[in-house]
């Protein structure tokens, strides 16, 4: 009975929410309609819970010093004037996500009510992200807590890196940064950047990027390859899981001796278990892919932060594109290296007749040994090097080109997507040859394959005799139709999940566009994402 008169933490928690909404909007009359409502008052709404939310006239006064015009709404030209004094990015990229993030009408400005319900909608982890970096608990930031976040981040910092991080937002100069002082900054990154151990990094660059110094660019977040490492495995899988008739199909017929053209193929892998049998060693493709895909990426990320930060001539500076490519082949090394047993057991099981994993398994220990699961490994080394290296290399220069003729502006991961299948086509028109030496030597010693080859360099040869050039190329369309779209969506939704979870902090933006035009044409430039 006593309980009932006391209402639920739910229902406490609702009122909570119904009573900040009031008070949001209370601060907007009062700062937008004028002196009668601002001398309205509602008693039990003023005090603010801690750190919640910026003060109406500190967030007007920080709208007011964006707005440069003095028109009451903000421009891209003027969130760039306000990127560059916190050393944030001011390239078209970043331009385009912030003004995606305000603009709820879409008009090509943000006004001051939008602005500040953004802020609202993100309070909560803009206050989270506080707290964790507020190391001491004192309710401010200083030198020697940053100290202590950066070492926990495992990112190197010295104390005059953290004096200069302090300075950067210290408005008071008081050495401290209040919650206020640091919600001004917070406003101004992108949202998947407001999760602390982004923060923190992205508080790093800006400190070296407004003195003009961009060395850290070239560095990951130590947690960040894990994530990286996560998102290709999900865009791997994905995309394989949707191609995998496709891709049994392209493995029979660059097997098959006798030339079975695309419909007699599909025939026999019907009959091999109808709709399900359409997917025969897909379980095999996804727990190689995962791995696989993740640790291509992941490498190939690495490759290019090792060359930025060895070569003295990369301070500042991109890769060129030879130095892109040969991360691409590091990475196809890798991947290749830890993940061939499994690509071996896939094409194994796709056969027709195969057997379940556990007897191919047990079938190749028993013929072959355990370098059984290491057949044709050269051969395939040698594919997946330089089908990475075209690969990874086609693919930065496709959107080079797309960047150079859309004033800057990056593509959208659906137009990575399309740039991926456009990759996909010249890589592979470029590596089918080494892939079907490769494909034979796997599939010798299996049921109704004899092992006939004793090298790759006699499987080529014996190929040319007994076939012609022409079985090189055979199951093409089949390959095609695998092989687009398996990597249209492997480059998207890893571009996709990777603006989704924020990896790469700044250090996926340009800090400037490398050409800018007049005034008028950055107010009027808007990338699309």
């Amino acid at each position: 009975m006593l309980a009932s008169r006391f209402p639920s933490p739910s229902l406490h928690a609702s009122l909570h929410e119904d009573v900040s909404s009031i008070l949001l909007w209370s601060q907007l009359l009062a700062g937008s309609r004028g002196p009668m409502f601002a001398s309205m008052s509602l008693p039990f709404l003023t005090k603010r819970p801690q750190g919640e939310l910026l003060p109406i006239e500190k967030l007007r006064e920080l709208f007011d010093e964006l707005d440069q015009h003095d028109n009451g709404r903000l421009s891209i030209a003027d969130f760039r004037a306000g990127l560059a004094r916190m050393g944030l990015p001011c390239s078209e990229d970043y331009l385009r996500e912030m003004m995606n993030q305000y603009d709820e009408d879409h008009d090509g400005t943000v006004d001051f009510m939008e602005f500040q319900h953004y802020v609202h909608h993100r309070r909560r982890n803009m206050r989270a992200a506080f707290e964790e970096m507020d190391f001491h608990h004192t309710g401010t930031i200083d030198a020697d807590d940053l100290l202590e976040d950066l070492k926990k981040a495992g990112l190197p910092a010295r104390p005059e890196d953290a004096k200069k991080m302090i300075d950067l937002l210290d408005r008071d100069h008081d050495g401290r940064v209040s919650f206020d002082e640091f919600q001004r900054y917070i406003c101004l990154l992108p949202a998947a950047q407001v999760v602390h151990h982004n923060v923190i990094y992205c508080w790093l660059d800006s400190s070296d990027w407004v003195d003009g110094i961009e060395y850290r660019l070239c560095m990951t977040p130590p947690k960040q390859p894990l994530q990286r490492l996560l998102a290709g495995g999900i865009a791997g899988a994905v995309s394989r899981t949707m191609v995998a008739p496709a891709e049994r199909l392209r493995t029979l017929m660059m097997t098959d001796k006798t030339g079975a053209g695309f419909a007699m193929s599909f025939r026999q892998m019907w009959a091999d278990g109808g709709f399900l049998g359409m997917f025969k060693g897909n379980l095999v493709t996804v727990l190689k892919t995962i791995p696989q895909s993740a640790i291509q990426f992941a490498a190939y990320d690495q490759a290019k932060d090792a060359m930025l930060t060895i070569i003295p001539r990369h301070q500042g500076a991109g890769l060129r594109q030879i130095e892109k490519a040969l991360a691409g082949c590091t990475a196809g090394a890798v991947s290749t290296i830890l993940t061939y047993p499994m690509e071996l057991l896939r094409t194994r099981m796709s056969m027709s007749g195969a057997q379940s994993l556990p007897k191919t398994i047990a079938s190749i220990v028993e013929g072959q040994g355990i370098a059984g699961f290491y057949r044709g490994f050269y051969a395939s080394l040698l594919c997946d090097v330089l089908a990475n290296g075209l690969g990874f290399w086609s693919y930065e220069r496709g959107q080079e080109i797309f960047r150079n003729r859309h004033n800057g502006r990056s593509p959208s991961p659906a137009q990575k997507a399309g740039i991926g299948a456009l990759t996909a086509v010249f890589v592979m028109t470029s590596t089918m040859p080494i892939e079907v030496v490769m494909r034979r030597l796997q599939v010798q010693g299996a049921p109704g394959h004899i092992a006939q080859y004793k090298s790759a360099m006699h499987c080529l040869q014996c190929i040319l005799r007994e076939e012609g050039p022409k079985a090189f190329y055979r199951g093409t369309l089949s390959s095609y139709l695998k092989v687009c779209p398996s990597i249209a969506v492997t480059y998207g939704l890893y571009a996709f999940i990777i603006q989704l979870w924020g990896i790469g902090g700044l250090r996926q933006y340009p800090h400037a566009d490398k050409v800018e035009g007049s005034a008028e044409e950055a107010t009027a430039a808007q990338a699309s994402s």
